[in-house]
């Protein structure tokens, strides 16, 4: 609804809205406030803390607050002010139905002070859209009557039924686009717009982490004879960190960081998975394939584990795309177009069998 309404006014409408209530509202709360103190003021015989309460008035907000609570009151103004606060901190000013729903909520809350006045700004705000819809109305009417004309002067004059279908063509298509610019560019709702930002934020991290393992996956690449720049053992493991740390890296030294850093990421991944953020099941499986490789120093398994880690997280990274699109696509929006992700050129998906003889080989899918 509230694309069919400036959301520039829209927001202005709702700040003066929230300072004019907040006026009416301060001129009460400073009348229970009077009575509460005096209140809190005439309760020394019966509180042990009124005293307390009583001198709360000659410190600061905090210190005040803190005294009346030992005192055993809670002062009317804090009430009401933290009550119309949780009511209206919900409202998107923006939104009719919003708006609507949020004077429900005084209504039920016993505040029909609120109520009644989100009410009124709702009804401001369907006046207006009502308005706005009937200029629009009145854009339509003019634009096929003007139409009309058109075809009604070619008949008249004798045109033939070819000119007449262009006209109609033409006066067809002049309607879809006055009607199109009058709504305006469609957006997502607030909600959908979240969504789609944690998805985009989850494509670009996918994106991050396929990117980081290119280098270990071609480092571990057995070239025509079998032989890689990058083996795994206790001791060149050891030899590369030593060279790393004394600044004399190599290839190989610096591809085994990035292996190791690439592992480090997929042990963080099942941490976080294990804390309960919400985690793609077929990359953490791979992640946990890739942790126990590594760990047994076995260059072959590592290598493999790596390539399937590479491929969950494409596969992730795909379907967090359609689903974005999907989205967009449902809701009448342009969509993104952006193509699917697939593996590095000469970094095909493999699998890893078992043959009866117990024989384990890994073949391309």
């Amino acid at each position: 609804m509230a694309d069919m309404f400036d959301k520039e006014e829209l927001s202005l409408v709702g700040g003066l809205f929230t300072n004019t209530l907040a006026t009416a509202e301060a001129e009460k709360l400073a009348q229970q406030e009077a009575a509460y103190k005096r209140f809190s003021g005439a309760a020394g015989t019966q509180n042990p803390f009124a005293g307390l309460a009583g001198l709360s008035g000659m410190f600061g907000t905090a210190a005040g607050q803190e005294l009346r609570g030992l005192a055993g009151y809670q002062s009317p103004t804090v009430q009401r002010v933290s009550q119309q606060q949780q009511l209206l901190g919900g409202v998107d000013f923006t939104e009719l139905e919003s708006l609507t729903k949020g004077a429900q909520q005084a209504a039920a809350a016993g505040r029909p002070d609120i109520a009644e006045a989100l009410a009124k700004k709702a009804l401001e705000i369907r006046t207006k859209i009502d308005e706005r819809q009937a200029t629009r109305d009145t854009q339509l009417l003019i634009a096929r009557e003007r139409i009309q004309g058109q075809l009604d002067a070619a008949i008249q004059r004798g045109a033939d039924q070819k000119e007449i279908a262009r006209i109609m063509t033409e006066g067809r298509r002049d309607i879809a686009a006055l009607t199109a610019s009058l709504k305006g560019p469609r957006t997502l709702s607030a909600s959908l717009q979240k969504d789609e930002g944690k998805d985009l934020e989850t494509i670009d991290s996918y994106v991050a982490q396929r990117s980081a393992l290119d280098s270990s996956i071609r480092a571990l690449t057995p070239n025509q004879k079998g032989i890689r720049s990058l083996e795994l053992g206790p001791v060149k493991n050891a030899e590369y960190l030593a060279r790393n740390a004394s600044g004399n890296s190599t290839p190989e030294s610096r591809a085994y960081e990035a292996l190791k850093s690439s592992v480090d990421t997929a042990v963080n991944l099942q941490v976080s998975a294990e804390k309960g953020v919400q985690t793609d099941k077929d990359v953490l499986r791979f992640a946990q394939a890739l942790i126990a490789a590594y760990g047994r120093n076995d260059s072959e398994a590592t290598f493999q584990a790596l390539k399937r880690y590479q491929q969950s997280i494409i596969d992730a990274e795909n379907r967090t795309k359609a689903r974005v699109e999907s989205r967009r696509k449902s809701q009448g929006i342009e969509e993104y177009g952006f193509g699917t992700s697939q593996a590095p050129a000469g970094e095909k998906k493999t699998k890893t069998i078992t043959l009866k003889n117990g024989t384990v080989v890994t073949v391309e899918e």
